[in-house]
């Protein structure tokens, strides 16, 4: 059975037969606790200190993915598109993935630390992408950092 769970930020585990990990933070650096979790598959959405701290959820065997290129590992179907940290383009804060995933028939878009609205440009050529890669089996849970601490503001956050 499926299983989600939240370790705080934007570090989620969803767990079956394979764990994957997302975003993993090491907890002391933004004052909550340290993931509790062990990951299989661990997606880095960019390389800031609070997004990819994988010693603190790596184990022997890992798999650590930190770019856009599509892949499966075991039964895990990934994909990723590129979009921005901030509002500028990546000017201020960088690139970062957007990574679309399925485990277990179910399908995830794990958003990070998106720093912008997506405009329809983004949204069409991740769609494309996506369509290429997942022939245009839709999200079934799209996961994000819900506390408005940065960068979209909570107002514009689903």
């Amino acid at each position: 059975m499926l299983q989600i769970r939240w370790h705080g930020h934007s570090c989620f585990e969803i767990t079956n037969d394979t764990t994957i990990v997302t975003d993993p933070h090491d907890g002391r650096s933004i004052g909550i606790p340290a993931p509790s979790v062990t990951g299989d598959i661990i997606l880095v959405s960019h390389n800031h200190y609070d997004h990819n701290s994988v010693k603190t959820v790596e184990k022997e065997g890992s798999k650590v993915i930190t770019d856009e290129r599509k892949r499966t590992i075991g039964t895990v179907q990934i994909n990723g598109v590129t979009a921005f940290h901030d509002t500028d383009h990546g000017s201020k804060r960088g690139k970062m993935v957007l990574f679309k995933f399925v485990s277990d028939g179910v399908t995830f878009c794990h958003l990070g630390d998106l720093g912008h609205e997506l405009d329809e440009k983004t949204i069409q050529r991740g769609q494309e992408e996506l369509e290429r890669n997942f022939a245009d089996r839709p999200a079934d849970q799209v996961r994000s950092e819900g506390g408005g601490r940065q960068p979209v503001e909570k107002k514009t956050q689903a």
